[in-house]
């Protein structure tokens, strides 16, 4: 009877190893498997990645063709409406800003500056503070302005930087100016530029969120903005009440481009660019700032 007992418990325990080996084989077959579709998703998510990037690619030749080929292909509108390109394995949206219709960092005089940024909620001695420690920032003197900031400014605040004095080579750089808020400096960017080279806007190609936060402009006149063929920028200024001093004409050389493409598969891409027009043939543009883009919304401006 003994025997039998110690038998029947050994052969119990075996049987209990192997139902442990079958869960542990069990397991770790699961956990293989959930490592080959992670994996599997991540190339799956890599592949659409890449498709979507080829796309956005396109929808940015594609503008460029808008924009070069004047003969064959006429121009689209260059004030940042969207357009939206159906290609084989997804969609593109493309928006074409004319730099012309931002108001330049390095050109614009302190009215502009100060009423672009009364326009974006700032009060009025904050927004003359702020203005002069952005012309302190860019002038090339030690000279400070009556509420301006130069390099003791910046020790004093506990800074290890003073002001470059030189021109802004990104909007980006506002960050630095002593009293500019990441939060002021998000409002601020999408109408600002260092590459239209202008005093004033041109507001047939401005965005109607910009035109909407100068004085004088009557707010329903730019809701129901219908911008007519061949209207001359003063025209359409006085129309809108813009001061005359800051109505100019665009040049039409230096846009920027942003396409943000979606595959039918979930990826998403975006890329934005500034380029300049040329005159020679072999070489129609040359690009001034190349970034990708966030998924929506407006980008950090170069």
């Amino acid at each position: 009877m003994p025997e039998n007992g110690s038998t029947s418990s050994q052969g119990g325990f075996a049987l209990l190893g192997v139902l442990l080996g079958l869960a542990f084989l069990g397991a770790l077959a699961m956990a293989i498997a959930g490592i080959a579709t992670d994996r599997l998703h991540r190339a799956r998510n890599v592949a659409e990645a890449a498709r979507a990037e080829a796309l956005a690619e396109a929808g940015f030749a594609h503008a460029m063709a808008k924009l070069t080929d004047r003969v064959a292909d006429p121009l689209w509108r260059a004030d940042g409406r969207p357009y939206s390109l159906a290609l084989s394995d997804g969609v593109v949206e493309v928006t074409i800003h004319d730099e012309a219709g931002r108001i330049d960092l390095n050109m614009a005089d302190e009215a502009l500056l100060r009423n672009l940024m009364i326009g974006v909620g700032m009060e009025p001695a904050v927004a003359e503070r702020l203005v002069d420690a952005i012309l302190d920032w860019a002038d090339p003197d030690d000279l400070r302005r009556l509420n301006g900031a130069e390099a003791g400014d910046y020790r004093a605040a506990g800074l290890d930087y003073s002001p470059a004095n030189r021109p802004f080579v990104l909007v980006g750089e506002l960050t630095n100016v002593l009293g500019m808020r990441p939060d002021i400096v998000r409002r601020l960017e999408p109408h600002l530029t260092v590459h239209s080279r202008l005093r004033g806007i041109d507001p047939t190609v401005a965005p109607r969120a910009l035109l909407a936060l100068l004085p004088g402009v009557q707010p329903e006149k730019v809701q129901d903005l219908l911008v007519p063929e061949g209207i001359q920028p003063s025209a359409l200024g006085q129309y809108l009440g813009l001061d005359p001093r800051h109505v100019v004409a665009s040049r039409r050389q230096v846009y920027s481009i942003r396409a943000v493409a979606r595959t039918t598969g979930g990826g998403v891409y975006g890329r934005e660019a500034t380029i300049r027009l040329l005159r020679d043939p072999a070489k129609p543009y040359a690009v001034l700032a190349w970034r990708r883009a966030s998924h929506g919304g407006e980008t950090r401006r170069p």
